[in-house]
């Protein structure tokens, strides 16, 4: 049996205020579990190393050429990442939260429609999950569906402990705002562009005079407001495909009935929201979801229609108002942090910043 020294790392970075070193036995490339940290200048560095050793440690142990998966798996262990399963995960997203796109009920349901091979991570400290997410046929983490159904993919939102701060071993140009400071290896400055748009907290006195006299007129001009909740989910698809078209036309490609029906009578509990009318007549509506965990509801709105012969009425702008309002009553008589997002930020769609904060989207670096 060919023996192989044990290689430590440690010496020469002293600036990385390395808590221990990690340790590899290259004879059967056994790699004990790190529990390192460093500076934020220093992560880059720190991984680009790691990197490197892994490259080096894999060539010594086969002699031949690596495989990508064996990087992968080498790289989440050193970093301290090692495998779940979907219970474990479900547990961590109930209890951390995240986006729709990283819900566990969502994926469980696609996972099994669409026969997907999925791989589920956890992150501990002191026998404690700090951090869990997964990976769909091998590409970057997060359910991305967005094509065929209503889950937006402007942003990732991994279910982590707020105070937990580790390396993420694979890489996505779509971390939220809300891991920023989770992960040690991404940045939102360097050549980031996308932005994402999260509802404000709070509005002035003045924006919510506005807002009530808006819906005051569109009331007095025979508007009327319903929930989802009375609408079937054949007729919400219905009213939403009729006023998507009439705001888009033929411009922006709208999702299919047929699947627009599936999605909201599956995920029928995460349903949220108003659809307007004006003389009995629906005239908007954005499709609305929720995904709730023990201490946050994560608000996600693909997209919306509307009639723009009722743009006088300011019909888009009472919809969202009345969503935010309902979102946060919802938040406060649960006693749970709200997190709404109104999908990606572009200049011709300036109207956001009245109610958004604009924020860039990070890029994992690894």
């Amino acid at each position: 049996m060919t023996i192989y020294p044990s290689i430590k790392i440690g010496k020469g970075l002293k600036d990385a205020n390395l808590k221990k070193c990690v340790e590899l036995k290259l004879g059967d490339l056994q790699l004990l579990p790190h529990a390192f940290s460093c500076s934020t200048k220093m992560a880059h560095s720190v991984y680009a190393l790691l990197n490197a050793l892994i490259i080096w440690c894999l060539y010594c142990k086969n002699k031949q050429m690596l495989r990508i998966d064996d990087m992968k798996s080498v790289k989440r262990w050193l970093l301290g990442w090692v495998h779940s399963d979907f219970s474990s995960y479900k547990k961590a997203y109930q209890q951390f939260g995240g986006s729709l796109n990283m819900n566990p009920d969502v994926l469980d349901y696609f996972m099994h429609k669409k026969n997907l091979s999925v791989e589920f991570f956890k992150y501990e400290q002191n026998g404690e999950i700090k951090a869990s997410y997964f990976t769909v046929n091998g590409k970057p983490p997060g359910l991305n569906i967005a094509c065929d159904y209503p889950v937006s993919f402007d942003e990732l939102l991994i279910p982590a402990h707020r105070k937990a701060r580790f390396f993420l071993p694979d890489s996505t140009n779509k971390l939220s705002v809300g891991n920023q400071h989770n992960v040690k290896n991404a940045t939102f400055t360097l050549f980031r562009k996308k932005q994402v748009c999260w509802v404000k907290n709070a509005f002035s006195a003045k924006n919510e005079k506005n807002r009530r006299n808006e819906f005051n007129k569109f009331i007095k001009n025979g508007g009327e407001v319903k929930t989802c909740d009375e609408l079937s989910s054949e007729e919400l698809a219905h009213i939403y495909v009729q006023l998507f078209k009439l705001r888009f036309e033929e411009n922006v490609r709208c999702y299919e009935r047929a699947n627009l029906i599936e999605f909201l009578s599956t995920f029928r509990n995460m349903l949220f929201g108003n659809v307007l009318y004006i003389n009995g007549k629906p005239c908007a509506y954005d499709l609305m979801f929720k995904s709730e965990s023990h201490e946050a509801i994560y608000f996600d709105v693909p997209n919306g229609g509307l009639d723009k012969n009722y743009l006088h009425l300011s019909i888009g702008s009472v919809l969202m108002w009345l969503n935010i309002q309902s979102a946060k009553a919802l938040c406060a008589s649960l006693g749970k942090k709200m997190t709404l997002s109104i999908g990606i930020y572009e200049p011709q769609w300036e109207y956001k910043k009245r109610w958004a904060t604009v924020s860039k989207v990070g890029k994992v670096l690894c």
